[in-house]
Order: C-alpha cells, then sequence, then structure tokens
C-alpha cells in the first residue's frame, strides 16, 4: 500500500486504489487523481445555456458576438 498526500486537497490517497496522480519535481508536491479531473477546462458554453434558460439572456443579447466577430 502506498499512500500520498495531495496538496491540493490535502487529503491522503491509497495509490492501490487511485494510481493516476501527479509529482511536481520543482516543488515536491502531489496532486491526486480527483483534483487532476478538476483541473479541466470548464465548458462555457453550457454557462450561456443555463443562464439563457434561467431568463438572463445570453452574450448575443447583450451584442457581444465573440472576439472574431465584425461589428
Amino acid at each position: 500500500m502506498s499512500v500520498i498526500l495531495c496538496d491540493s486537497c490535502d487529503h491522503l490517497v491509497d495509490t492501490d486504489y487511485f494510481p493516476e496522480f501527479e509529482w511536481d519535481e520543482k516543488t515536491d508536491k502531489f496532486t491526486c487523481e480527483s483534483c487532476l479531473e478538476d483541473r479541466d477546462e470548464p465548458d462555457h458554453e453550457d454557462d450561456g445555456d443555463a443562464l439563457a434558460s434561467a431568463n438572463y439572456g445570453t452574450d448575443e443579447d447583450y451584442g457581444y458576438f465573440g472576439e472574431d466577430s465584425q461589428l
């Protein structure tokens, strides 16, 4: 049994059950599998849909059509 202390969430993690982790050589810190999954880029498209369904409108409703749009 091997156990690491995740620097992100301060949990002890058994690497037999959760074998995916990251070790930063410079800081000598570990990051567990759960924290690595949480680091993924958020899906901002879902945010707009959630706001629109709550009657808060979307970016397009307020005149913003993206960074590449032409006025």
